[in-house]
């Protein structure tokens, strides 16, 4: 089954804006195109690969790394975004030492 636009954006609780820009950048392609009109189609597989771009930003992946690594969803690309987040934590946690430390000295 093919939906328009905007029946897609309701089923998906998906903003038409940000489903027009995922097709404009190709990351999720409409089925169908109407040639004369422009309307945009989609289908059931698009359901499940929104599904899976909104859940690889969830994990904080970006749009590009999403573009570039749908299709080839890997264990190595998990890790390495997994060894990324990690080193935003360990960032995080310096930066509560630092609070914390300069607390320490306005109130000495």
């Amino acid at each position: 089954m093919l939906y328009k636009i905007g029946d897609f954006s309701k089923i998906t609780d998906t903003p038409v804006r940000t489903l027009r820009f995922y097709s404009d950048i190709g990351l999720l392609v409409p089925e169908k195109v109407d040639i004369f009109t422009g309307h945009r189609y989609y289908g059931d597989a698009q359901i499940k690969s929104l599904k899976l771009i909104q859940k690889l930003k969830d994990l904080g992946f970006s749009l590009d790394e999403i573009r570039n690594n749908m299709n080839n969803l890997s264990d190595s690309v998990l890790l390495r975004k997994r060894a990324e987040v990690m080193n935003e934590i360990d960032e995080c946690k310096k930066k509560i030492k630092m609070i914390d430390e300069f607390r320490s000295q306005l109130k000495g």
